[in-house]
C-alpha cells in the first residue's frame, strides 16, 4: 500500500463539485446527520438527470433546456413574480404532469406559454424588471452527464461531480424523489418533453449554478463547502490518522486542543468541528479520534473528507459557544469562508484561517499505483529497487 500525509486549511474545500439538489436539501443536511451513523432522512432521490454547459459541441444526449433559480423552492428568492410559502408544498415540487399536483411555488403557472419555445426572448422580457437573468440560465445543447460522471446521494440529496465546473458553467438537474410513500418531482426529464424539430422546445429544469458567480444569490449557498480532497484514491480504513489544530496567535504553536470557553474548554478541535461523535463502537462518545464513516465523513474511493455539518469552521462553530461569548465567536469562527469566496475568505480574513487539517493515509494495497495526476509525461516517473534503477517495459 501507499502511504501519503496531507495538510489542508479550511478554504481548501473543493469547490464547483458538490451540490445540493435544493434548499430543502441543504436546510435538513444537519438534522439528518445529527444521529450519526444513522442517517435522519425518509427522503430518497430515485431518478435524476443533470445537464451542463456543452463545452465538447456533441450533440448526442443534448437538448435545450431552461434552469430556473426558483424552480421547486417554497421561499423563492424572487418575491416579486414568485409566491410561495403557506398553500404550495414545503417538499421541493416543480413539474406539471399526470399525477404531480403539487407545487412549491406559482413558477410553472405563471410563466408566460412563449417561454417554452427554444427561439423564443419571452423568458428575457419576463424577468427584465426583477434581476434579469440571475433568475434563470438558457442553455441551448445542453449536455446530459452520463452515470459515470457524478454521484448522486439520495438520502442526502446533493451531487458529487468528478470534475469541477468552470466559473462560468451552469449546472442544472431535474430529479424524482419519494418521501414516506409519496412521489415528488423538480423539473422536467428529456421523456418529458420529446423532441419537436418543427417547433423545438426547452426542457423546464432546476438551476444549481449559473454562469456569473454571485455570493448573495441562493445558488451560492447550494454549493457545498464541507467537502475536503486529500490527492488520493482508495483510502484504507486501517493506519488513517487525521488531528485538527489551530495555531496560537501568541506562541504559533499548533495546538489541539480549545482552552477557552464555557462549553468549548479542554475539548479537541476534531470534536469541536464535527468529526469526532463517537468511539470504536460507534457509540456517542468521543475518543479523540476521526470517526471512519463510510460514505457519512468519509469518501474513501475518491479520497474525500466529509463534514456531518455544513459550516464546520462558521456557523455551526459558533453554536458550540455560549451566546454571551461573542469575543471567541468573532476570534474562532471563520465564517467568510461561507459567505464569500474563496480569495476573499483568505486575503481578507487571514487572521482567522489558523485551522490546520493534518494526517495520514495508506491506499489501498495492489498491483497498481495512483499517482493522483494527470497528463504524465513519459520517462518522468522513475522506479527503483534497491539501488537499481528499473527499466520501463523490462
Amino acid at each position: 500500500a501507499q502511504q501519503g500525509n496531507f495538510t489542508l486549511s479550511p478554504p481548501d474545500y473543493e469547490a464547483n463539485k458538490h451540490y445540493f439538489l435544493s434548499q430543502y436539501f441543504r436546510d435538513n443536511y444537519n438534522k439528518a446527520l445529527s444521529n450519526i451513523p444513522i442517517i435522519s432522512s425518509n427522503v430518497n432521490v430515485t431518478r435524476i438527470e443533470v445537464w451542463v454547459t456543452n463545452r465538447t459541441n456533441s450533440t448526442t444526449n443534448s437538448r435545450d433546456v431552461l434552469a430556473f433559480m426558483d424552480l421547486g423552492e417554497n421561499k423563492p428568492y424572487n418575491r416579486n413574480l414568485v409566491q410561495g410559502g403557506a398553500g404550495f408544498s414545503a417538499l421541493p415540487a416543480g413539474f406539471q404532469g399526470p399525477g404531480f399536483t403539487q407545487q412549491s411555488n406559482s413558477l410553472l403557472r405563471n410563466l408566460p406559454a412563449a417561454v417554452r419555445q427554444t427561439n423564443s426572448n419571452a423568458v428575457v422580457s419576463y424577468f427584465a424588471a426583477t434581476g434579469g437573468n440571475d433568475n434563470y440560465a438558457k442553455l441551448t445543447y445542453a449536455r446530459k452527464l452520463t452515470d459515470k460522471e457524478f454521484t448522486l446521494h439520495p438520502q442526502l440529496g446533493y451531487i458529487s461531480l468528478n470534475y469541477p465546473l468552470n466559473n462560468d458553467e451552469v449546472l442544472a438537474v431535474a430529479y424524482q424523489y419519494t418521501v414516506n410513500g409519496v412521489q415528488y418531482q423538480v423539473g422536467e426529464f428529456s421523456t418529458d418533453v420529446p423532441v419537436d424539430p418543427a417547433t423545438p422546445k426547452v426542457l423546464y429544469v432546476k438551476l444549481l449554478k449559473n454562469s456569473l458567480l454571485k455570493t448573495n444569490l441562493p445558488t451560492w449557498k447550494l454549493m457545498m463547502k464541507n467537502i475536503y480532497s486529500l490527492g488520493a484514491f482508495q483510502i484504507s480504513p486501517n493506519n488513517f490518522k487525521l488531528t485538527i489544530s489551530r495555531l496560537d496567535e501568541k506562541s504559533g504553536i499548533a495546538k489541539p486542543i480549545m482552552d477557552e470557553g464555557l462549553h468549548t474548554k479542554s475539548k479537541l478541535w476534531i470534536q469541536l468541528l464535527g468529526l469526532d461523535n463517537l468511539d470504536a463502537q460507534n457509540d456517542k462518545k468521543p475518543d479523540g479520534y476521526f470517526d471512519y464513516l463510510e460514505g457519512i465523513t468519509i469518501d474513501s474511493q475518491n479520497g474525500r473528507i466529509m463534514f456531518p455539518v455544513l459550516e464546520p469552521f462558521g456557523s455551526d462553530l459558533a453554536k458550540q459557544f455560549d451566546p454571551g461569548e461573542q469575543a471567541l465567536i468573532k476570534r474562532y469562527v471563520y465564517q467568510p469562508i461561507y459567505d464569500s469566496t474563496k480569495t476573499i475568505a483568505q486575503q481578507f480574513f487571514p487572521q482567522l484561517n489558523r485551522y490546520v487539517l493534518r494526517g495520514t493515509y495508506s491506499s489501498q494495497g495492489g498491483s497498481e499505483y495512483q499517482l493522483n495526476a494527470t497528463n504524465i509525461p513519459q520517462g518522468s516517473v522513475i522506479a527503483t529497487a534497491g539501488s537499481i534503477k528499473l527499466v520501463e517495459g523490462t
